[in-house]
């Protein structure tokens, strides 16, 4: 794909998911010359995806489609005008990090102010240089991911602190009765166990920990190979925590993928852990692997609570989530980890209801192109 490219028609034609290895712009502005020249000038930008709305409302549906990296918002249309689209952006927790620059041929005082007092990060008159808009807009860019990382890593540090402590407690409770001698010597192997088992869970946690904080660098690269999505499937259900009679499965054995599998079985496991984990003993669990147009659809299905519908995007969100106390021990990682891997891969993940009750996890890749046979 060309710099800069611009994706709309695609999207809206296929479904497909934005590029996550790009930063995205949205432009806004109900004339479409206007449109045109803005996305001219910004299509030599390198690493960069561009996407265009003709309304308030279509910027808005886009915005929750996309979460762009950076707005360029005019704020005269008809219907929601710039200024309700800006709000509207910034009341979604997921939007934190965008920037929005908005775009108008007003340059009175008040215009600017009010823009400001919606969230705008910086009011731009029209008309502009193109070499202002360039440069504007790679400051911005950068400026946003820098913010965006440096959160990550601090509430990365809050979760496992949180994460850690249950474990680290049971570690120093037992080892405080091996000190003083308050056990009975028959208890010595259970007791041994349980600290083992204790520091396997917040070795765990560290492992992921560093593997998300990897997974966020510029520098991380995919080891890719072809694998079957059924046999890696299967693979996990020999393994003891994943008992087979608590599966059903409906799993097409003729997908193949080109994948990073170390990373890709990890978001499996981290999936049938989350269902099981939330589903009655006596429930079992649906795995499905098909097909769909032309994407490999995944779906994990549970029979527990369900999740609310607010809440459906703060769950794979979870660094992004305030109160951390709240979270299931070790999900939020589990969870920020599945999205960023699958994201990785060109896909996306997302929560949807299952009927009678509980959730499913859809997992959606983009169609692979044929493996090479040797």
């Amino acid at each position: 794909m060309a710099p800069g490219k611009t994706n709309v028609a695609l999207l809206q034609e296929t479904g497909m998911t934005p590029s996550v290895d790009r930063q995205r712009i949205l432009v806004v502005d109900d004339e479409p010359a206007i449109r045109r020249v803005i996305l001219r000038q910004l299509h030599a930008l390198e690493g960069v995806e561009l996407f265009e709305a003709e309304s308030g409302e279509k910027a808005l549906e886009l915005v929750e489609r996309l979460l762009p990296h950076l707005i360029l918002l005019d704020i005269k249309m008809p219907g929601i005008n710039g200024y309700q689209v800006c709000a509207q952006v910034r009341a979604n927790p997921a939007n934190r990090f965008a920037k929005v620059i908005l775009l108008s041929s007003l340059n009175q005082l008040q215009e600017r102010l009010q823009g400001y007092q919606v969230g705008a990060d910086l009011y731009l008159t029209k008309p502009f240089e193109e070499e202002e808009l360039v440069a504007l807009v790679k400051v911005f860019l950068r400026l946003r991911h820098a913010e965006e990382v440096d959160q990550l890593k601090t509430s990365l540090l809050q979760l496992v602190a949180h994460e850690s402590r249950t474990p680290l407690n049971s570690i120093l409770g037992y080892s405080d009765l091996l000190r003083l001698g308050l056990f009975d010597p028959s208890d010595l192997r259970e007791i041994g166990t349980e600290i083992h088992l204790q520091g396997k869970l917040m070795l765990r946690q560290i492992e992921k920990a560093d593997l998300f904080c990897r997974l966020i660098s510029d520098s991380y690269r995919l080891k890719a190979a072809w694998e079957g999505v059924g046999s890696v499937l299967q693979g996990l259900f020999q393994q003891s925590r994943f008992p087979a009679e608590r599966f059903d499965l409906e799993i097409n054995t003729n997908l193949e993928l080109e994948a990073d599998w170390e990373l890709l079985t990890q978001v499996f496991g981290f999936l049938l852990e989350n269902a099981l984990q939330h589903s009655p003993p006596e429930a079992k669990v649906l795995v499905k692997a098909e097909m769909v147009a032309d994407r490999i659809i995944i779906k994990v299905s549970d029979q527990g609570k369900g999740i609310l519908p607010h809440n459906r995007q703060a769950i794979l969100e979870p660094l992004y989530v305030e109160d951390i106390l709240h979270h299931d021990s070790g999900q939020g990682l589990s969870l920020a980890l599945s999205k960023r891997i699958v994201e990785l891969h060109g896909g996306n993940l997302w929560v949807e209801d299952n009927q009678p009750q509980g959730a499913v996890f859809v997992l959606s890749l983009p169609k692979p192109l044929a493996p090479k046979r040797g």
